[in-house]
C-alpha cells in the first residue's frame, strides 16, 4: 500500500542526518534550476530550522511535533508576526517534503499558521483634499507638481481608488 509522496508504507526509513539532507535538498534546488534569490531564501531559513534541531541530528526522528517545536522556538527568540513564521515554515515545509519522497523522514503533513490579516491605514478625508488640491505652479518644486499629475491621472483612468 502506498502513503505518503507514494512510497510503500513498509519501506524503511533511510539513515542521514540533517546536514547531508540538507546539503542534497540544495543541490536539488539548484538542479531544479531556481532562481537564485529562491536558493537563497531556502538556504537563509533553513539554516535557522538546522540550528535549531542540530544539523548532526537524523533526519528520520523529524516529525510534526518537531515543527510545532520550531514555531514555538522562532516565535520566542525571533519575535517575529504570523506571516513571518510562515515564511520560514515555507521553506522548512519544502525542505522535510523532500526528506518524505525520498524515505529520510516518515511522512506527515506540514499546515501553516493562522495569520490574521493587518487593517491597511487608508487616507483621512483631509489628506486626500490636501492630494487633490492643485499647487501654485510658481510655488511648488517640480516633484510636487508630478505628484499631483500622477495622482490625478491614475484617478481619472480608474488605476487608483480612493
Amino acid at each position: 500500500m502506498r502513503g505518503f509522496y507514494g512510497r510503500l508504507q513498509t519501506e524503511e526509513i533511510k539513515q542521514i542526518t540533517l546536514d547531508e539532507g540538507r546539503g542534497q535538498f540544495q543541490t536539488y534546488n539548484i538542479a531544479k534550476n531556481l532562481s537564485p534569490q529562491s536558493i537563497v531564501y531556502y538556504n537563509e531559513h533553513t539554516a535557522l530550522f538546522v540550528k535549531f534541531y542540530g544539523g548532526d541530528k537524523m533526519c528520520d526522528s523529524i516529525t510534526e511535533h518537531t515543527v510545532y517545536e520550531f514555531i514555538a522556538y522562532i516565535r520566542q527568540h525571533r519575535n517575529i508576526n504570523d506571516i513571518s513564521v510562515n515564511t520560514y515554515l515555507r521553506a522548512v515545509r519544502a525542505m522535510c517534503y523532500y526528506f518524505m519522497k525520498l524515505g529520510y523522514t516518515p511522512p506527515f503533513q506540514i499546515n501553516l499558521v493562522k495569520a490574521e490579516k493587518q487593517v491597511k491605514e487608508t487616507y483621512t478625508d483631509s489628506e486626500i483634499k490636501t492630494l487633490l488640491e492643485k499647487p501654485s505652479i510658481s510655488k511648488t518644486t517640480f516633484c510636487e507638481y508630478r505628484n499631483w499629475v500622477m495622482i490625478n491621472y491614475l484617478l481619472a483612468t480608474g488605476k487608483l481608488r480612493l
